[in-house]
């Protein structure tokens, strides 16, 4: 008998359809479904938020770097603001 394939998607909305039972505890199901109580507590929060439980992109945003240079004190147009004003 061949196993049966589904993808990270409908094991994350089983999951869901699971909890939304409410027959197990959280603990349980994440045991079950062999996963950290974390991840079950993200994908749960994201499903009650209305996001989709598709995998994220880790990539860090650009407005996170701009924010970072910004903290920083390197706002992006300092360096032109410096040179107009003179100071530089």
């Amino acid at each position: 008998m061949p196993w049966k394939a589904s993808s990270l998607v409908q094991q994350r909305q089983k999951f869901i359809d699971e909890y939304m039972r409410e027959e197990e505890s959280v603990s349980e199901l994440a045991r079950r479904f062999e996963i950290s109580r974390k991840t079950a507590y993200k994908w749960i929060d994201r499903f009650l938020a209305g996001c989709e439980l598709t995998d994220r992109s880790r990539r860090p945003s650009v407005e996170s770097a701009r924010r970072a240079d910004r903290d920083r004190g390197r706002d992006r147009g300092s360096a032109e603001a410096e040179a107009a004003l003179g100071s530089a």
